[in-house]
């Protein structure tokens, strides 16, 4: 296991735990795609601070290595506050690599929001350091693996180069359009040098000013996406999605990894900041939500019955922990018996 450490607001420490990733680790085609070539890949899965969260990631990984037992990496985000050992409590094949990076945002921002857009800005850039090949398949831990998925998403990057970020973008699963507007606001107020702010809970306000430190610096990284053909708060789903290593490679060659906390102030989600991130560098947001295609992703529920969506093609469930005609538990064992065992969640922790 690897732990990424704080060292001040700008210095960063790879220190190891229970292992080392020693030469081979470091080796850039280490985390092949099975019978992809010399496609690479990471699975980066967040893991917030409750017991259900990590009791999660149990049924998610046993859904992982059924459909694609050759995973290569796996990087878990931890964002408990303190060192959980989640690199203990996990039970991996001898083939994968499990990576644990500690979220040290000390519990400043807003965990499912900003808060996870500085987990996944970390996590980015330890993947462009260690293993900088690899495209990136993010799953938050209500999401689950339903078939394999490595060669259709590779197969996308591989196909068209301009395709920086994959997953439910314009169209849900059922083909209606999708509306992008809920950040469009929130994205002009920070655009903007001064924004008055509202909270709802209070009816009070608050001022806050972008003109120096990281506000401009926002002002600044919206307005470069924007001026690469960015249409402002048009994001893939954060559920799941797939992020190629030429967006990635793009982003750290911008700076965009320079600050991991740099939204921490703000309400943006992590979605919304590495779409922008992708259009800015030049690649664009691809949809792959149709039947055969990987993700069978929305924001509360699943967007078909299991059975149905076993029968599409998906590979990639997202929410089964908010449909309001299934309980997850129901969800969690149907697709479970699609997998021929019991399901692996609840685990007493």
């Amino acid at each position: 296991m690897i732990l990424l450490h704080r060292k001040g607001e700008k210095e960063w420490n790879l220190a190891a735990r229970g292992g080392s990733l020693g030469e081979e680790g470091r080796h850039r085609n280490r985390w092949l795609c099975p019978g992809s070539g010399a496609t690479s890949y990471c699975v980066i899965i967040p893991v917030g601070p409750s017991d259900a969260d990590v009791a999660r990631v149990h049924d998610l990984l046993d859904s992982l290595w059924t459909y694609e037992p050759e995973t290569p990496l796996v990087l878990l985000i931890d964002d408990g506050g303190r060192d959980r050992g989640l690199g203990d409590v996990f039970v991996v094949p001898a083939t994968c690599q499990l990576v644990t990076i500690l979220n040290t945002r000390n519990g400043r921002g807003v965990g499912e929001t900003s808060g996870l857009a500085a987990g996944m800005l970390l996590a980015l850039s330890w993947v462009h350091r260690n293993a900088p090949d690899a495209w990136v398949l993010k799953l938050d831990t209500d999401a689950l693996v339903i078939g394999p998925f490595c060669l259709k998403i590779a197969g996308a990057f591989g196909a068209d180069p301009s395709i920086g970020m994959v997953g439910l973008y314009d169209r849900h699963c059922d083909g209606t359009p999708r509306d992008q507007s809920d950040f469009r606001r929130m994205l002009r107020k920070l655009l903007a040098p001064v924004a008055i702010w509202r909270k709802p809970q209070t009816r009070t306000g608050y001022l806050t000013l972008h003109l120096w430190g990281r506000g401009d610096t926002i002002r600044r990284q919206i307005r470069e996406a924007i001026s690469a053909g960015y249409r402002s708060a048009d994001f893939i789903l954060g559920g799941a999605y797939g992020l190629g290593s030429h967006a990635i490679c793009r982003m750290a060659e911008r700076g965009y990894f320079a600050d991991p906390f740099l939204w921490l102030h703000t309400y943006v989600s992590e979605d919304v900041v590495l779409s922008m991130y992708t259009c800015a560098v030049g690649l664009r947001l691809h949809g792959m939500t149709g039947d055969n295609e990987p993700f069978a992703v929305q924001h509360y529920g699943i967007p078909d019955t299991p059975e149905r969506l076993v029968a599409r093609g998906y590979s990639i469930v997202h929410s089964v922990k908010s449909d309001a005609r299934f309980p997850e538990s129901e969800i969690r064992r149907v697709f479970a018996d699609q997998r021929g065992g019991p399901t692996k969640w609840p685990v007493l922790l």
